[in-house]
Parts: structure tokens; sequence; C-alpha cells
């Protein structure tokens, strides 16, 4: 199926949708793999530290989810950056269910001081990847 735009007396800019036409082969958008690793997001890895710590910062408690969700990075490279985070006690496990996928994450007070430092640096807060500030 594809859409074409009407240009006929209808209301302006009205879609209808055609079927492909026969013999053709139906056209999938073509989507970039997905970072599993940090090397992979092609960021530099201090900015997606900070990237993660300020995402914990303005959520508070912030579950796994919802870090991959709202920074739109992997679990695989969110805890590729979160692991040697809580090694160096900047951010602690708030609360772990039944599933490893299942947890909740806060700064320490260290790890507020990191996020005010990256916070300085760069004030965005989103989805990545991005260009870095």
């Amino acid at each position: 199926m594809f859409e074409t735009l009407s240009t006929g007396n209808t209301a302006a800019g009205s879609r209808v949708t055609q079927p492909a036409p026969a013999g053709s082969p139906e056209i999938a958008p073509v989507l970039p793999r997905q970072a599993k690793t940090v090397r992979d997001t092609g960021l530099e890895p201090r900015f997606v530290t900070d990237l993660v710590l300020k995402a914990i910062q303005a959520g508070g408690k912030t579950p796994l989810t919802h870090l991959a969700g709202k920074l739109r990075l992997s679990i695989s490279v969110l805890r590729e950056v979160l692991n040697p985070l809580i090694a160096e006690q900047q951010v602690e496990v708030a609360w772990c269910g039944e599933s490893d996928i299942d947890m909740q994450y806060q700064l320490t007070a260290h790890g507020q001081r990191g996020a005010v430092d990256a916070l300085a640096r760069c004030r965005y807060v989103g989805p990545a990847p991005v260009t870095p500030c």
C-alpha cells in the first residue's frame, strides 16, 4: 500500500490509500540498527553518561524501562553506563523487582553533584542520539 495526495475538489490535502501496483513489492521503511553498546551510538561515552545522570536527576527514582524510553537507548547501552556509575557510587539501585529489567535507579549525593556538573556542560536531557553540546 502507498498513500497519495488527492488533487481533486475534495478537502485540501486529504490522503487516499491505494493498493501498490500489481507486481511491485511492498516497500518497507529502512530503520537503523539499534545500538547495543555505547560505541554503537556514535556518541562520546562522557556525553551518554551525562545524559543518564541528568535523566535520573530529573526523574528521581527512575525505572530502567523509563530511562530507555526517555533517552531512546537500549537496555544494554544503559547497563553499560549504569554499572560504572554504581561502582563509583553515583547511582544506586532504589528498587529491584522480579526480573532484571524491573529496576529503579536513583542518584546518590555524589551522583547529584555529577548531574549538576553535567547540566553545567549541557542543559539537554532527551532522546539520544543527538548532536552533543
